[in-house]
């Protein structure tokens, strides 16, 4: 059985967009995990979306601390893309397989 899963980073800012990617990604893709990875703190919209969709919400947050430190060092400021940092430094702090599944 192959293991695998699709992280997807956003907030309320780009719900619309955030929608219209989880209809076309459940219409193609129903049974491959999916882990939203919160751009910011702005995420109640998508959280409530998360049964309908079937996906689950990024909740290290000593993980998602770590990328903002990142994104601090280099802009002075937090910036949520750096966040999807998240996903490569679970992976490699797990000790599963070499394809990475949402671990939300």
């Amino acid at each position: 059985m192959s293991r695998r899963g699709v992280y997807f980073v956003a907030n309320d800012a780009v719900l619309d967009q955030a929608i219209a990617f989880l209809n076309s990604f459940r219409a193609h893709n129903p049974t491959i995990a999916l882990c939203l990875i919160p751009y910011n703190d702005d995420v109640a919209g998508l959280v409530r979306l998360a049964g309908e969709y079937d996906f689950g919400i990024w909740s290290d947050d000593d993980t998602l601390a770590w990328c903002d430190g990142v994104s601090r060092r280099f802009h002075d400021r937090t910036v949520g893309q750096y966040r999807k940092l998240a996903m490569w430094r679970a992976r490699s702090t797990s000790s599963s397989t070499s394809t990475p599944t949402p671990s939300c």
